[in-house]
């Protein structure tokens, strides 16, 4: 059985904890980063660009997840170089 995507679902849950009071930093991070994917993947590229800028700038934030953001948004500006960013 093929799975369901269900980005509205996703981006909603990746939400949630990112408001969550007190969210641990690595979670956050996980979470902005993952939410900036399915944006991107349903092609709201502005907002995931914002979302892994976001987690590319976080000094506390693990450096794996960091260079995951760094390294998507380059691709994504080498498949659309005539937008700004």
């Amino acid at each position: 059985m093929a799975k369901i995507k269900d980005r509205t679902g996703a981006i909603k849950a990746y939400t949630a904890v990112i408001e969550m009071p007190d969210v641990p930093r690595d979670l956050l991070a996980m979470s902005l980063f993952n939410r900036g994917l399915v944006l991107v993947a349903g092609g709201d590229s502005d907002k995931g660009s914002r979302d892994l800028d976001t987690v590319s700038a976080m000094d506390d934030a693990p450096e794996r997840v960091r260079e995951l953001a760094r390294q998507k948004l380059i691709r994504m500006k080498k498949r659309n170089p005539q937008k700004p960013g």
